[in-house]
């Protein structure tokens, strides 16, 4: 299956070291809509960013760091949210799970991330510039549109 992620950063610049190191090409990506269906049940919207693994104390000792240490500086930040009748909500223990895990910001493991979440299996990412449109009455997800061209449910 495939998972479709919408661009909503920049580009990577030319002179970014995560040039080095992801294969996604853009700072922030998300799927188009509350259209990942949970194994907990909840349909998901979710943001995937670059973030940075700091350690603010001595590896030996545990004495706090005059200045924080970057250990991992590609690293995959998960954002979940769904809606329910009460309202709109995140999943902080599905997302402090994908952070535990160690994941960089690339396909391979934006895919481990999505398919520890969701109840389908997800094979492949394309990157889309879909755009929402809440003025149309008939598309999946709250007016998702194409390229303004072909529905996609």
């Amino acid at each position: 299956m495939i998972l479709y992620l919408e661009k909503r950063g920049c580009n990577f610049s030319g002179n970014d070291d995560i040039n080095n190191y992801s294969d996604i090409g853009n700072y922030r990506v998300c799927t188009t809509g509350y259209n990942i269906a949970g194994k907990d049940g909840n349909n998901y919207f979710i943001e995937f960013t670059r973030c940075d693994k700091r350690r603010f104390t001595n590896k030996r000792t545990g004495a706090p760091l005059k200045h924080y240490v970057i250990e991992h500086n590609h690293k995959l930040h998960v954002s979940t949210a769904y809606n329910n009748e009460s309202g709109c909500y995140g999943n902080i223990n599905l997302d402090s799970i994908c952070y535990d895990l160690e994941l960089d910001y690339t396909q391979k493991d934006i895919l481990t991330a999505v398919n520890l979440i969701s109840k389908d299996v997800y094979t492949s990412i394309e990157f889309t510039n879909w755009i929402f449109n809440n003025t149309l009455s008939d598309p999946p997800h709250g007016g998702l549109l194409k390229q303004g061209i072909t529905w996609i449910s």
